[in-house]
């Protein structure tokens, strides 16, 4: 079938139907070219294909892309660093409760995940940043209109499977209040997206941070402790530090969506300075909590070895020249490898204390 373009603006009564999908069973508009994105006089030209034609891969990897299985790392690290710490300290009180939570926050990411891409859709976002990734809303592999129904069934049945555990660890029902405070409070004050604000930034830290490590140490029966809560505050302002350099690669885009987020406040030339005083501020967060909650000799390791490989990012985020151009990616790049060599240490010394803990090995 012959390719099938449309230009509709914002007020048209297509408009739309075209942007959520539901205008045919059959076929699917793709924005191919828009004009004004985001305003009321927003102009839109839409590639119309019929819906078997669209070139989907497999199963497995549609689910894979859909939920962005890359950023479950943000999940699983801080889970097993839970597990660990609390097998070490013979805490390990009702792991059915933990498994119930962990389950619980992998369907509610997903539909967090899914939904973030079906505001990024409507919103115009995607029609302003280019794609680095496939997300499947764009390529037309799901309708933004199925898409958005889809994260609403993972919301809820995300929470009715930590049903269970709400049961066995009442903790839980206020740690999941207090979350769910933030969530919703932040989106509401950001445009339906954290992307907006720093409000929403913040709101992003506590929830990736405190609240996660939060529910699942009181999922397994461990109750909420200072560990936790500092353990909470390192990961999620790690996190924010690829929240705040993604923002920093978009800066003139984003600048021109009209968004308010710390980088856009502080600037190009500031915002380089205080992406890696953020990180030299987590680096020393790091040291600290480690002087605090782990062995000596792996605090100097950890520490020396994270800093030593996050001088060339530092460097290079410095040294940028100006806010377009390949520079602004390979800045992106090294500070997610430096971002995964850290969750390497985690891991290392996760697994280390837990293999003392059983005998295997001794220090």
């Amino acid at each position: 079938m012959r390719e099938q373009l449309i230009t509709l603006k914002r007020t048209d009564t297509q408009f739309q139907s075209h942007i959520l999908g539901t205008f045919s069973s059959t076929h699917v508009a793709l924005p191919v070219q828009s004009l004004s994105v985001g305003s009321e006089n927003e102009t839109v030209t839409f590639s119309v294909q019929r819906e078997s034609e669209i070139n989907r891969p497999n199963y497995f990897l549609y689910w894979l892309h859909l939920i962005k299985y890359k950023n479950y790392i943000f999940l699983l690290a801080p889970a097993m660093f839970v597990l660990t710490k609390n097998f070490v300290d013979d805490r390990l009180f009702d792991p059915v409760s933990f498994l119930f939570t962990f389950l619980s926050s992998l369907l509610i990411f997903a539909g967090f995940n899914i939904r973030t891409d079906f505001n990024d859709h409507v919103s115009g976002w995607d029609r302003v940043f280019p794609m680095r990734s496939p997300k499947p809303i764009q390529l037309g592999w799901i309708r933004a209109g199925e898409a958005a129904h889809l994260s609403w069934f993972l919301f809820l049945l995300g929470f009715g499977i930590c049903v269970p555990a709400f049961f066995k660890q009442t903790e839980l029902i206020r740690v999941a209040i207090v979350m769910a405070a933030i969530f919703f409070g932040g989106r509401l004050l950001n445009r339906n997206s954290f992307k907006s604000k720093e409000v929403g930034e913040i709101a992003f830290l506590l929830l990736a941070g405190p609240g996660l490590a939060s529910a699942y140490q009181v999922g397994l029966g461990g109750g909420v402790d200072t560990e936790i809560l500092a353990f909470g505050v390192l990961w999620g302002f790690a996190i924010l530090f690829l929240v705040h350099l993604n923002n920093f690669v978009h800066l003139v885009d984003s600048e021109r969506f009209g968004l308010e987020n710390a980088m856009i406040k502080y600037g190009f030339d500031r915002s380089k300075k205080f992406l890696a005083a953020w990180w030299i501020v987590f680096l020393g967060l790091w040291t600290i909590y480690h002087m605090f909650y782990a062995a000596t000799y792996m605090t100097w390791f950890t520490s020396g070895l994270l800093a030593f490989w996050s001088i060339p990012m530092l460097i290079q985020i410095i040294e940028i020249q100006s806010p377009l151009g390949s520079d602004l990616y390979y800045s992106q790049d090294k500070g997610k490898l430096t971002f995964l060599l850290m969750v390497f240490l985690l891991i290392f010394e996760s697994l280390w204390y837990s293999l003392i803990k059983l005998g295997w090995i001794s220090f």
